[in-house]
């Protein structure tokens, strides 16, 4: 992921899975998009500076959304891993992830 292009606000729409960068997920979808309350729509508040990902995605094509749905389940994943790796500890072995 582009992480030095999304400049100050880096740290608030990215996070790191180990040494990759990948946009933070909030509500099912990327922290950079917000919604129009009266239309629905999302728009990025980060379209200037927005990952070379979202550069090569078409808006709301399939390839998009795969991106996003893939992206969605992340921080469950690695819970699910910290969770195995505990009970892994308490019988004495760890667990890969996921």
């Amino acid at each position: 992921m582009d992480y030095s292009r999304l400049g100050e606000r880096a740290v608030e729409l990215a996070e790191f899975d180990g040494h990759q960068a990948h946009m933070r997920m909030q509500d099912g979808h990327c922290a950079a998009l917000s919604m129009n309350a009266a239309s629905g729509e999302f728009s990025c508040t980060a379209y200037d500076a927005r990952p070379q990902v979202c550069r090569d995605l078409e808006r709301g094509s399939a390839e998009c959304d795969a991106e996003r749905f893939e992206k969605t389940d992340r921080p469950l994943l690695l819970l699910k891993t910290f969770l195995n790796n505990v009970r892994g500890r308490a019988k004495g072995r760890l667990l890969q992830p996921v």
